[in-house]
């Protein structure tokens, strides 16, 4: 007895049953809605339904994103829009940022095959999300800040020009089969490769963006009200890399708490300074 075919109409509901560990893509900045409907069809084809959107330059839903997006119009109906990159990412353990150009900043550089693996092995307990950049310019340096790995896609060198929703298709693809392998399934039969893989060993749960967002925007206060870096031009550059270090770190939640113990023990001082002050104050 054959079951019955699935309808495209139930696709995203059995996406988010079956694939409830599959990352975001968070698209920033799209300019074009024939690609962010491109890309939602990309993205549906491979399990793949939670789609994000980040100061979109363009409608998502109208008249061209539905026609490209090609039945997936319902992963464009569910997408969130958000204020920032900061934002997007806040609740998510893992953040991978796609780029196809070298970048003048220290960064774990991975591939999508290699990247998928990771998201794959890391699942359930940690979210993942992949951010791309807008068509003409790619992310920005402040947007790669908030990413532990940054994913290049090979392609030949003479000859590098991926569409949009073609550089989401080809890092859905790879998830899927990475996901396929992970359950035994069968149904991707990829490689997969695990190389590149990064997990927070030892049961702890990665912490999310929001509390790294948190620890970053704290130490840079401090660091400002320490004048650690007084001259304007350099100060952005500087909490850049900063920021960019502490996300490539991967650190878990209790190692964030950690480091939120440090800054308030450096900010409050030594206890044998606080006590003579207050002696001092007392009249003692």
């Amino acid at each position: 007895m054959h079951s019955a075919p699935v309808k495209k109409s139930d696709a995203v509901r059995l996406a988010r049953k079956q694939c409830a560990s599959a990352p975001v893509i968070v698209l920033v900045r799209p300019t074009l809605s024939e690609n962010v409907g491109a890309c939602a069809r990309a993205m549906l084809n491979f399990g793949l339904a939670e789609l994000r959107l980040v100061e979109p330059r363009c409608d998502p839903l109208d008249e061209a994103a539905v026609r490209r997006a090609a039945g997936a119009e319902e992963v464009l109906r569910g997408a969130q829009r958000f204020a920032s990159v900061a934002k997007a990412v806040a609740d998510l353990s893992s953040v991978y940022a796609t780029t196809a150009r070298a970048r003048d900043m220290t960064s774990v550089v991975t591939t999508p095959r290699s990247a998928a693996a990771a998201i794959a092995a890391a699942a359930p307990s940690d979210r993942a999300g992949v951010l791309y950049g807008p068509e003409a310019s790619g992310l920005s340096n402040a947007d790669l800040a908030h990413a532990a790995a940054l994913i290049q896609i090979p392609t030949f060198e003479a000859f590098s020009s991926l569409n949009l929703s073609q550089a989401v298709n080809l890092f859905s693809y790879e998830w899927w089969q990475a996901h396929a392998a992970s359950k035994g399934s069968g149904e991707g039969g990829g490689e997969g490769g695990a190389e590149g893989v990064m997990v927070v060993r030892g049961g702890q749960q990665l912490a999310e963006q929001g509390v790294l967002d948190a620890l970053c925007n704290r130490l840079e206060t401090a660091l400002d009200e320490n004048e650690f870096q007084p001259v304007p031009q350099h100060r952005e550059s500087v909490y850049l890399q900063l920021r960019g270090m502490l996300s490539r770190v991967q650190m878990s939640q209790a190692e964030a708490g950690i480091l939120h113990g440090v800054i308030t023990s450096l900010t409050r001082g030594p206890k044998s300074a606080r006590k003579g002050t207050k002696k001092g104050k007392n009249g003692g």
